[in-house]
């Protein structure tokens, strides 16, 4: 009805932005990869979203009326809670590799919660009950914790992205290195498929509380996969099995730990030890 507020509890004069903006799809880690990816499907759809960034380049302004870029931070809980004015879905990406995580994930459920979200949007991984890999293991409790949490929400699962590759460099190089060994079959699959994925899920309630794998195509090792390349590159390329650490590159928040506040119900809060070295 006109003129009253869009939830219970809301005020205009702390949510300053967008304030008669309705049925928007925050999405998170929008200049990632698969964030990028994400905003720019639902783009093409005409669904509203507001991409949540920890910077906004002039090229990003958008003018089509059905997107918005918000400046803010994982770790200021006040920027996070603005974001969420006139949200009714999120789909939420967490930055790659960040100690932080899990915390980060409770946060973003427990705004979902606070503003009345409908449908909770969650980007995890295949098999992220898998121990040894700790980035899986973080997931994995993200998971929980929203199943958990009684709101209405779809896990997308992804397998390894395709574009983690770059032909460039093997060809380059002459090696195809992997964080595993290279006789173990694995499937891989576009992070334009996933983004195609998101955007499903979001415009259908259908898809509440289901959890969907997402693979793009058959299973194969490393060492197939380095003999197909040769085989179409007329170049002898290697498969190589490296550490995980020597392809994960610099995290965005590398120099912050976290501690959990009992002022704030408990609440991971981040400690900025060395902010004057934080990467940008």
């Amino acid at each position: 009805m006109e003129g009253q507020p869009p939830f219970p509890g809301f005020n205009e004069a702390c949510h300053p932005i967008n304030l008669g903006a309705l049925n928007v799809i925050l999405v998170t880690s929008a200049n990632g990869h698969i964030g990028k990816e994400v905003v720019n499907v639902l783009r093409s759809r005409g669904m509203k979203a507001r991409a949540f960034v920890r910077k906004v380049e002039r090229e990003q302004e958008d003018q089509s009326g059905v997107l918005e870029y918000f400046k803010g931070d994982f770790f200021d809980r006040e920027s996070l809670r603005r974001a969420f004015v006139g949200v009714d879905r999120v789909m939420h990406i967490s930055p790659p590799h960040i100690p932080g995580e899990f915390a980060i994930g409770q946060t973003m459920i427990e705004l979902s919660r606070e503003h009345h979200v409908r449908h909770f949007a969650l980007l995890s991984a295949i098999h992220p009950f898998i121990d040894a890999l700790p980035a899986h293991r973080m997931k994995l409790l993200v998971q929980q914790c929203l199943i958990d949490s009684g709101l209405p929400f779809t896990i997308l699962q992804p397998t390894v992205l395709m574009q983690n590759t770059s032909l460039a460099q093997v060809l380059k190089t002459g090696i195809l290195s992997v964080p595993y060994s290279i006789d173990r079959h694995m499937s891989f699959v576009d992070r334009r498929d996933v983004a195609e994925a998101a955007a499903i899920v979001l415009s259908d309630d259908k898809h509440f509380r289901a959890t969907y794998e997402l693979v793009g195509t058959e299973p194969i090792t490393a060492r197939e996969l380095a003999d197909l390349v040769s085989q179409e590159s007329g170049r002898s390329i290697e498969a190589k099995q490296i550490s995980p650490d020597a392809i994960i590159d610099r995290p965005i928040f590398s120099k912050r730990d976290f501690r959990v506040s009992e002022d704030d119900n408990n609440r991971a809060r981040p400690s900025r030890d060395d902010a004057s070295n934080e990467s940008s």
